[in-house]
C-alpha cells in the first residue's frame, strides 16, 4: 500500500502563490529505513513551521533523494484572486495528486477539507498532520522550500520588491513591514488583491 501525504504552503500569505507538495515514502519497510537513514543523518523532519531554514533545507535534499515519489505545484495570486483561496489550494492538491508517479492508494491530507478530483483514491484529512503522519511532515517541507525558493528567486531577479516589502524576510506572509510596504507603495500585481483589500 502506497501512502502519500498531502501538505500546503503559503495559503495565508499576502504576496505570490500558494504552493502544494505531495510525497510517497515507500510501501511499510521503505518508511522504516526512511526513518533509519534520517536519524543516522541528523535530518529534522517534522512540521516545518517548527524547523529553522537550516533545517529545512537539508530535510528538503534528503526527501528528494529518498522518497520513492514527490510532486509539487503552484497556483499564482491571479488564481486565488480569481477562484478563492480555498478553490485554488483543492486545485493545487489535485495537480500534485495527478502530476505524481505511481498513483498512490490512500491519501492523508492536511486540512480539515478536501476535494477529492481523484475518486478512487480513497483519503482522510488530518488537521495538524505534519505532528502525525510522516508522510505529510515530508509534503509541508517540501512546500515550504520550494515557495521559499520561488520568493528569493524572485526578489533576486526584482529587488525592488524586497526593497518595497521586505519579502525575502516575510515570504510575502502580512508582518508589520509588509503592511507598512503596502501603506507607502500600495499593491504590486503580485499582491493577493482580496488579501490586501484595507490596502487598495
Amino acid at each position: 500500500m502506497l501512502i502519500a501525504g498531502l501538505d500546503e504552503a503559503g495559503r495565508g500569505a499576502f504576496f505570490g502563490p500558494v504552493y502544494t507538495a505531495i510525497v510517497i515514502i515507500g510501501n511499510k519497510d521503505d518508511v522504516e529505513e526512511f526513518k533509519q537513514k534520517a536519524l543516522n543523518a541528523n535530518i529534522v523532519i517534522r512540521d516545518s513551521k517548527k524547523m529553522t531554514e537550516l533545517q529545512r533545507n537539508k530535510a528538503r535534499k534528503f526527501i528528494e533523494e529518498n522518497v520513492l515519489a514527490y510532486a509539487v505545484e503552484y497556483q499564482n495570486n491571479t488564481s486565488i484572486d480569481t477562484n478563492g483561496i480555498l478553490k485554488a489550494t483543492m486545485r493545487c492538491f489535485n495537480d500534485s495528486v495527478g502530476k505524481l508517479e505511481p498513483t498512490p492508494s490512500f491519501l492523508y491530507v492536511d486540512v480539515n477539507y478536501f476535494i477529492n478530483e481523484n475518486t478512487n483514491i480513497p483519503f482522510e484529512c488530518i488537521e495538524q498532520g505534519d505532528d502525525k503522519i510522516l508522510e505529510i511532515a515530508c509534503a509541508s517541507i517540501l512546500a515550504k522550500t520550494h515557495r521559499d525558493e520561488f520568493i528569493v528567486q524572485f526578489c533576486n531577479n526584482n529587488p525592488e520588491y524586497d526593497e518595497k516589502y521586505c519579502l525575502k524576510r516575510n515570504k510575502g506572509y502580512g508582518t508589520i513591514h509588509h503592511r507598512d510596504g503596502l501603506t507607502k507603495h500600495g499593491l504590486s500585481i503580485y499582491h493577493r488583491k482580496t488579501f490586501c483589500k484595507k490596502f487598495l
